[in-house]
């Protein structure tokens, strides 16, 4: 499944303050997200994931960022045999979090792996408020 994250609480805070009060958000590992799942259809839902699963779209964590903190646009769960899989993406800094248990690890994407995610998030948007994230 898919969910998409609430805005930015650096960039969009007056955003993030009037989604936060919608009932229709839940709270996973500390980030807000809306409910429901988003409605992808299966070409893009096969995508991301041919993005998300692939051990090329990820490098070693290079340290903080200046784009205002982690701050996940999507959340992907995956159920494996050990059970769930987080996966929280952030476009503005390029990371990924992935989360099992309580265990997390914490990794960049590549050159292009970012905005590429970032064009399905935007052409599927269900409840976010269309506003993209300064670079």
């Amino acid at each position: 499944m898919v969910f998409e994250g609430l805005p930015h609480p650096m960039w969009e805070k007056q955003a993030l303050a009037t989604e936060s009060r919608r009932s229709e958000t839940f709270e996973n590992h500390d980030f807000r997200f809306y409910r429901p799942a988003m409605p992808l259809p299966q070409e893009a839902h096969s995508l991301l994931l041919d993005l998300v699963v692939s051990t090329s779209t990820y490098r070693p964590w290079g340290g903080p960022k200046a784009c205002g903190g982690f701050h996940p646009d999507l959340l992907l769960r995956f159920t494996t045999h050990n059970g769930p899989v987080d996966l929280h993406l952030c476009f503005g800094c390029a990371e990924a979090m992935f989360f099992e248990g309580s265990s997390f690890i914490l990794v960049d994407m590549k050159e292009g792996i970012s905005d590429s995610l970032q064009q399905i998030q935007q052409a599927h948007r269900n409840k976010r408020p269309a506003r993209p994230l300064p670079r």
